[in-house]
């Protein structure tokens, strides 16, 4: 598990397991098998037409990633690989238009093999849109200097539910494998997340189809379990802790509070 603490003033980050998201994710946190059984085992559950679409955006995204690796040393691909896979396992995400932009979420900021327009004629407007909305590249750079609130916020506003679901997916993915971040990199993300994910699972819950709703309370869980594990252990860390609650949101505890302060120092610190 991760804990935000105090130790001589340093932030210790232990082991991280995920393997509670999924039977399927071995300790690395990633997909543990390939594409004939993550194919086989989505397709009970997507149409014929769906599967195709969802086959083309896995081998364009493995081909796209293919000269990438994460800070792990895993090839980049099994992060997009395996927030599908969270979408489509955990979350009951059963929807293909979620599981393409989930491939492809990273292709257009991370390589130069597909723009909007290309997207657009392969799998659709809704699709198209859902990537350059969760594409940081799509910004001018000066709007993204000093902050990342113009994104977040562009994903709030002008998102798809769709797009809403994936970028969700892809935080807790890479909370749950960011061992290997340096602090500064990890106090980063966890402020994002307490600052404006609360926002965005609302509005996903708001918009997405009532039948989604049970995943998308999954989502909340797990973001308030990965959350709550920043928190100093000495502190309580009830489920509800970072305000995540669908429907009627908590207000700012003092754990998250807490936690936020702790991000900020260190993003301070010289």
């Amino acid at each position: 598990m991760i804990y935000f603490c105090d130790f001589n003033d340093m932030i210790q980050i232990y082991e991280v397991s995920i393997m509670r998201l999924s039977k399927k994710i071995n300790t690395k946190g990633y997909v543990d098998f390939g594409r004939v059984e993550f194919m086989e085992r989505l397709s009970p559950h997507y149409s014929a037409k769906g599967m195709e679409q969802i086959e083309a955006a896995y081998f364009i995204s493995k081909n796209a990633h293919s000269t990438q690796m994460r800070d792990d040393g895993t090839r980049y691909f099994e992060h997009p690989k395996t927030v599908a896979w969270l979408l489509f396992d955990r979350y009951k995400f059963y929807s293909w238009r979620v599981i393409v932009i989930a491939l492809l979420h990273d292709i257009v900021e991370d390589s130069y093999i597909m723009n909007e327009g290309r997207i657009r004629l392969n799998w659709g407007r809704r699709v198209a849109r859902g990537v350059v909305v969760l594409s940081k590249n799509t910004f001018p750079a000066s709007l993204l200097k000093d902050s990342h609130a113009p994104y977040y916020q562009r994903i709030l506003q002008q998102g798809s539910w769709e797009c809403q679901a994936v970028k969700v997916a892809d935080r807790i993915h890479n909370l749950s494998t960011s061992e290997d971040l340096d602090p500064k990199r990890q106090a980063k993300k966890i402020a994002e997340t307490i600052s404006y994910f609360p926002a965005i699972v609302q509005a996903l819950a708001d918009q997405a189809p009532a039948r989604f709703l049970p995943g998308i309370n999954k989502m909340r869980e797990d973001l308030d379990q990965l959350c709550a594990e920043w928190a100093s252990s000495s502190q309580s860390t009830r489920p509800d802790a970072f305000g995540f609650a669908l429907q009627h949101p908590h207000p700012v505890s003092r754990i998250q509070k807490n936690a936020s302060l702790r991000a900020s120092e260190l993003l301070n610190r010289k």
